[in-house]
């Protein structure tokens, strides 16, 4: 796993998906499934730059929570 990837923060992304109103309801032991699946998506993604790599539909929906954050800190 990339160091910095591996490295990322996503708690407060995941107490937002298990939140069962503003988020998706989901269990702790399935939101650290998809957290995982989700930093695999993202080191596929850096050490593939050219090619379209599209996650699968649980990965989409974390990835959607962590927009938001990503753009406030950059």
């Amino acid at each position: 796993m990339d160091k910095m990837i591996d490295k990322l923060d996503l708690e407060p992304i995941m107490v937002k998906t298990m939140d069962s109103e503003e988020g998706m309801g989901w269990s702790l032991d399935f939101t650290i499934r998809v957290a995982n699946e989700y930093k695999k998506f993202l080191v596929l993604c850096k050490e593939n730059p050219d090619v379209a790599i599209v996650p699968s539909s649980l990965v989409d929906d974390f990835w959607h929570f962590h927009i938001p954050i990503v753009r406030t800190v950059f």
